[in-house]
């Protein structure tokens, strides 16, 4: 939540603890059932109506719907009536795993709720396809595999310089606990660091078409194993990596909130 103004009356000024729980609920809600959110900022008490409305429109639960009947109903629809969409979707084979199997009640809301993260991930790429001239295969390779995990690490380092600063404003007990936090996060730095130079090393001598085609397997192959899919398994390789980071961050926030002097 950082960067989003709370709205309040300073007249009513809330606890500590109960802003921590407020805003967690307001992250639970948004992540899994938003309506609810609705409850936990009642009378606007730390977004504004409008806010609320935009939130509630652009939600996990509100695109986990679309996306499922996208794939129950309106996949299916448009490649009978639209043969250009199949032929559309198969300059994207490595889709065909995801696509191409029965959906079990499981794999249906995992690839339901991550297809549209999957979807904008994939508008970055075209984006820097648009500024570079790289084909799709030389965007996924330059930005999934070299550039995601120096990302990651520069967000962690953001965060350590963050939890720096906020720390003569906390009591002993949360001078303690951001040092902790700070530890972690310089863990997950040096972790990605240390995924791009593996990745560098194994990579070394191999075109991009190479690279790309085992990445692609790789995905395939994890998706098989965890019972998920290959959507699924690019958001366990590229996406909770950063989740991890920015968790860390809120906790920084929530330990801010309950240690401050």
């Amino acid at each position: 939540m950082i960067g989003i103004t709370i709205t309040m009356n300073s007249n009513d000024e809330i606890r500590p603890w109960r802003k921590v729980r407020d805003i967690t609920l307001l992250i639970l809600f948004w992540l899994t059932v938003s309506p609810l959110m609705l409850t936990v900022n009642s009378r606007k008490k730390y977004l504004k109506g409008g806010t609320m409305i935009w939130l509630i429109i652009f939600s996990p639960l509100a695109w986990t719907i679309l996306s499922g009947l996208f794939l129950l109903f309106g996949l299916p629809l448009l490649t009978q009536m639209f043969p250009g969409v199949k032929s559309m979707l198969n300059s994207f084979p490595e889709l065909n795993f995801t696509f191409n199997n029965p959906f079990s009640l499981q794999r249906l809301f995992l690839v339901s709720y991550f297809l549209p993260i999957y979807a904008l991930c994939v508008g970055v790429l075209y984006a820097a396809m648009a500024f570079t001239g790289w084909s799709y295969r030389e965007a996924s390779v330059y930005i999934c595999e070299y550039f995601e995990p120096w990302f990651c690490a520069f967000v962690a380092i953001w965060i350590i310089v963050w939890l720096v600063a906020c720390m003569k404003k906390l009591n002993t007990k949360g001078k303690l606990l951001s040092a902790v936090l700070i530890m972690f996060e310089a863990y997950l730095a040096g972790h990605n660091a240390g995924i791009f130079f593996n990745r560098f090393t194994h990579y070394k001598g191999m075109s991009i078409d190479a690279i790309f085609k085992y990445v692609v397997e790789y995905l395939i192959s994890l998706g098989e194993k965890t019972g998920t899919d290959y959507v699924t398994a690019n958001i366990i390789v590229y996406i909770f990596p950063l989740m991890a980071i920015l968790l860390g961050a809120y906790l920084g926030w929530v330990i801010h909130t309950l240690t401050k002097k």
